[in-house]
């Protein structure tokens, strides 16, 4: 545009989500794959403390199993609380996220576990 420094723009988001409580979240969700070998997850959350540390994912029978590992453990996964609502909402798969360098962790870790994920976005709707 010839006058584009005349142009304002502001990014306002309209609704955000957030995961409260990581274990309780991953052990409902409605994984698209039967089974997925344990992966380790390490979050990190800012806000809720509860949720920082290593985390033991696992998928039999489509139903999560997730558990608290000792912090020694080695990770196949790092990410933060906000990557993980992205991935498991459908805004972004996991395999996006490692390309912005956003999740980091072993390659195929983060194939499996993205495929487990859903791939459309969830929609909220507020008005009637």
């Amino acid at each position: 545009m010839p006058e584009a420094r005349h142009l304002k723009t502001t990014i306002a988001p309209y609704m955000m989500a957030r995961i409260v409580d990581v274990a309780d979240f991953l052990n409902r969700y409605p994984y698209q794959i039967d089974a997925l070998a344990p992966v380790i997850l390490e979050i990190t959350d800012d806000n809720i403390v509860a949720n920082n540390g290593k985390w033991q994912l696992a998928i039999a029978d489509g139903q999560g199993q997730m558990a608290r590992v000792s912090d020694e453990t080695p990770s196949d996964i790092q990410l933060r609380q906000e990557q993980l609502v992205q991935a498991s909402f459908g805004v972004r798969s996991l395999q996006q996220l490692a390309a912005l360098e956003r999740v980091s962790g072993e390659a195929s870790a983060i194939a499996q576990l993205s495929a487990a994920f859903k791939h459309e976005r969830s929609q909220l709707y507020d008005y009637f």
